[in-house]
């Protein structure tokens, strides 16, 4: 089930450009060196981020981030994208077409145009696939991210139906300005929405608001349409599995009988329905299982629905089952 997650790391553009192959760069790149932790426990790279694997002359499937939008172009109709590329550091620079059609509009709000996609806001970066996604954000120079699996309301076609689907239907209620290459819907005098596309792909909403002379402007990128593929990074196996060892759990302050209790009981959670994987700062990771059990827990005997696997630094801190937890020193 894990894989190497090569999807990019750690909240971007495949509007059309993305889906050309190019020759990675060889020069070593400063965004790509592993963050470390706050803490500094160590010097240990936080939650265990792998170091990129080398640079070298082969096609590379971008992954866009640091993405932004230039307007200074001689056409009233056309943007252009630039950023970078997280695995390779090669630079987007290309002009886009920001008018639509309306069949255009209509795929490009739907998950025809929005099947797999990154979207951007908040210094964070959430990859959406039609079943999961995954959240990861630095800051602090500390690396964090969450991975949502089967999920029935963290995905795609959620997200798409909640954001975009009364958009979809408002073409000829948006009016496209030539300022600001995008399509504006007028809510009233204080406040409108924004929907910018690029080369049919949509790449832009913002949500304004006026008070006063006051502006405050919520804006969100759309990138990496269709480049999207969510997979467990190959060294959660690793922390997950020693850290709920026997050998480890059994070296708790528990009793033998409960230490032996909590170790069967994780051992019986499978990674086959809906999960999330939560690396947090400073070598923390949860895992939060969701669950339709046909009989009470071994442990409290009373019914659950979900439990939770939380780990320090490659030890079990605690358990929790349902509304239960049960806590470990060593």
């Amino acid at each position: 089930m894990i894989k190497r997650l090569l999807i990019l790391i750690l909240a971007l553009a495949c509007l059309t450009v993305v889906f050309c192959a190019c020759s990675c760069n060889d020069e070593n790149n400063e965004e790509n060196t592993p963050p470390t932790s706050s803490s500094g426990k160590n010097s240990r790279p936080d939650n265990q981020n792998p170091v990129p694997p080398p640079l070298v002359n082969k096609p590379c499937e971008h992954y866009w981030y640091k993405t932004q939008i230039d307007k200074n172009t001689s056409s009233t109709s056309s943007i252009m994208l630039k950023g970078e590329c997280y695995f390779c550091g090669d630079y987007l620079s290309r002009e886009a077409i920001t008018t639509v059609s309306y069949n255009e509009w209509k795929d490009a709000l739907s998950l025809v145009g929005l099947n797999s996609f990154t979207v951007f806001n908040s210094n964070t970066y959430t990859d959406y696939t039609e079943n999961s996604i995954r959240r990861w954000k630095i800051a602090s120079s500390v690396f964090t991210e969450e991975f949502f699996i089967n999920s029935e309301n963290n995905n795609a076609s959620t997200y798409v139906k909640e954001s975009f689907s009364g958009y979809a239907l408002m073409y000829n209620s948006f009016v496209y300005s030539m300022d600001t290459r995008t399509y504006i819907y007028q809510i009233n005098d204080q406040s409108h929405i924004e929907l910018g596309f690029a080369d049919g792909k949509l790449v832009y909403h913002a949500t304004v608001t006026k008070d006063g002379h006051n502006t405050q402007k919520s804006e969100t990128l759309y990138l990496n349409h269709g480049k999207i593929n969510i997979e467990i990074p190959t060294y959660f196996d690793g922390i997950y599995n020693k850290a709920t060892s026997k050998n480890v759990i059994e070296g708790s302050t528990l009793s033998a009988s409960m230490a032996n209790s909590v170790y069967e009981f994780i051992r019986s959670l499978k990674f086959e329905g809906s999960y999330e994987i939560s690396f947090l700062e400073n070598g923390k990771l949860s895992v939060h299982f969701y669950l339709n059990p046909q009989s009470p827990d071994p442990i409290f005997n009373e019914q659950y629905t979900s439990a939770t696997v939380v780990i320090d630094n490659d030890k079990l801190e605690a358990l929790v089952i349902g509304t239960n937890s049960i806590e470990l020193d060593y």
